[in-house]
């Protein structure tokens, strides 16, 4: 676009007819609302609300800042550009997501996991007990939680089906709504490891405040009927394959 002109130049020590003067001021109020002219100012300040048309260029060096200090509101979707495509190579980088770290603790995509450190063995019927390393505490925040467990029964006396219980309680033995699952093992022969199975379930929770997560199992089974097991990485109590025994507790921060 053109710079703002006017149409006459004036001379000093002449006249000027006012049609002259006149049209002169015309040209630089059209350049003002025409649309059709360029105009560079060192600084602007708009009082009330203000329209800008067409493209619109924030800055012009890398070195410029573009400050906001309002709610921003989008008629439309915003245009695809290195905003939204998040990679390295346009500068932005969303930690864990994209150069494959490990996610730095209160960012999306934290993980804790915990392991089932050593074999839970029910001795007690409908008696709960904890399954050792599978907890993880967490912060504030809203995590994915959820469980797999590797759990068998045996049956030292009797035929009658098996059957374990596993949920999510805190640190004081208050169960997590709706994280409950079970397995029933089939029938087998008295002195018999019973079928092998697999527990798991998600939840998401919302948390203001640090809390402690774990896994307690219940059974059918006691000492004098039988056990129900889970098993810890690598067991391979009543034959079991070691490589499908890990069993674990993991939350992912989604928010």
């Amino acid at each position: 676009m053109a710079n703002p002109s006017v149409t006459y130049t004036f001379t000093n020590s002449t006249t000027a007819d006012a049609s002259e003067v006149n049209q002169n001021f015309s040209d630089v109020l059209a350049s003002l609302t025409d649309g059709t002219k360029s105009i560079n100012i060192d600084a602007i300040t708009a009082a009330g609300a203000a329209t800008f048309n067409g493209n619109v260029a924030l800055g012009s060096a890398s070195g410029d800042t573009a400050t906001v200090n309002a709610t921003m509101s989008f008629a439309t979707t915003p245009k695809v550009d290195q905003i939204n495509e998040k990679t390295l190579t346009n500068g932005v980088a969303l930690q864990g997501a994209t150069d494959g770290n490990v996610v730095a603790s209160g960012n999306i995509g934290e993980q804790q996991i915990g392991y089932c450190s050593s074999a839970a063995v029910t001795t007690v019927a409908d008696t709960e007990i904890d399954v050792t390393g599978c907890s993880v505490t967490l912060t504030a925040g809203i995590w994915d939680l959820s469980y797999c467990l590797s759990a068998a029964a045996y049956r030292a006396s009797g035929t009658s089906p098996g059957w374990c219980r596993v949920r999510i309680t805190d640190s004081s033995d208050v169960v997590e709504s709706d994280t409950e699952n079970s397995i029933a093992f089939e029938n087998s022969a008295s002195g018999a490891f019973q079928s092998y199975g697999v527990i798991s379930n998600t939840k998401r929770i919302y948390l203001t405040s640090s809390k402690t997560f774990k896994i307690r199992l219940t059974s059918n089974l006691s000492t004098a009927t039988g056990a129900a097991y889970v098993y810890k990485n690598g067991d391979t109590t009543g034959s079991v394959s070691g490589n499908e025994s890990t069993s674990f507790i993991r939350a992912v921060r989604v928010a």
